[in-house]
């Protein structure tokens, strides 16, 4: 094994950039290595159903959430929910390219409960967005991402109007493959 293809490995054991600082045989090269490694490492759909990876979630209430937005985002899409990576549940899927060359794929729509909030995947600059995020309830917002701190609490025709948007935007720039 090459010595590069050794100190990748050992980098992506590593689950964090500070835990690979404090070995003592860490090099600039290995931390510029770990941030190239870490950045080009995005979830993958896995075989594992929705059903499964829900019944392995032990708040009964985040479960209903999870279910909800599946139902909601299985119908504006048209696509099956599937897991990706351990966390997020994506709807279809569209393959990028970026202007370095770097290439990816990615949900077209998904979402992935965290601690406090449901975190919300969606093409990030559209004409609709800022005016429907406005009338969605409370939220805290990425450059991509929407954070809900409750669904219940949320506008269920603007949150439906929201999706369908981000979804025909990502159709837009990244038209499905037949």
């Amino acid at each position: 094994m090459s010595k590069h293809g050794s100190v990748a490995d050992s980098i992506r054991q590593s689950n964090s950039a500070s835990s690979l600082l404090r070995q003592k045989h860490v090099s600039f090269t290995h931390l510029q290595t770990f941030l190239t490694v870490m950045a080009e490492a995005k979830p993958q759909p896995k075989a594992l159903s929705f059903d499964q990876w829900l019944a392995d979630i032990p708040d009964p209430g985040c479960v209903g959430q999870c279910q909800e937005l599946a139902l909601i985002m299985q119908e504006i899409s048209g696509h099956p929910p599937q897991v990706w990576g351990n966390k997020i549940i994506g709807f279809g899927q569209y393959h990028y390219t970026y202007a370095s060359g770097r290439t990816g794929t990615w949900p077209r729509i998904a979402f992935a409960p965290r601690k406090t909030e449901m975190t919300l995947y969606l093409a990030d600059a559209f004409a609709e967005r800022d005016a429907l995020l406005q009338q969605l309830g409370k939220l805290k917002i990425g450059k991509s991402c929407i954070y809900l701190k409750n669904l219940a609490q949320t506008d269920k025709p603007v949150l439906h109007a929201l999706i369908s948007a981000s979804l025909n935007e990502t159709a837009r720039r990244y038209p499905e493959q037949a």
